[in-house]
């Protein structure tokens, strides 16, 4: 969680000018490599649609896996599409990747086991 948070806000602070398509590589791979992390799945070595399937697999809650699914869809638009792209879908792109790490980190930290008190 604390890295992904960091690399986001690493990714903020240098904003979105040149490559648009650059700036949502990055934002791909942190989302991926967070998701990764979070669930012990593959991640970066597969196609966004693999990992969704992985996770599914390994029982990662309906709407969590939508919003992972939203968020993935639009960065591959984004990467691999022939349409221009200005700096509010990276703005976009930018607050949904932030909002999947935040709930999704509150989430687990929520669902951990908390260490007993001497």
């Amino acid at each position: 969680f604390d890295r992904a948070m960091r690399l986001l806000r690493e990714l903020q602070g240098n904003g979105h000018q040149g490559d648009p398509r650059s700036f949502h590589y990055r934002l791909s791979e942190v989302v991926r490599d967070f998701l990764s992390r979070s669930f012990g799945a593959s991640g970066l070595s597969e196609t966004s649609e693999e990992l969704l399937e992985e996770l599914i697999g390994m029982g990662v809650e309906a709407g969590r896996l939508d919003q992972a699914r939203s968020l993935l869809s639009a960065l591959d638009r984004v990467k691999f599409g022939p349409d221009e792209v200005d700096g509010a879908v990276c703005s976009t792109s930018l607050e949904g990747s932030f909002t999947l790490v935040e709930e999704t980190g509150a989430r687990s930290a929520l669902s951990r086991p908390r260490e007993e008190q001497p």
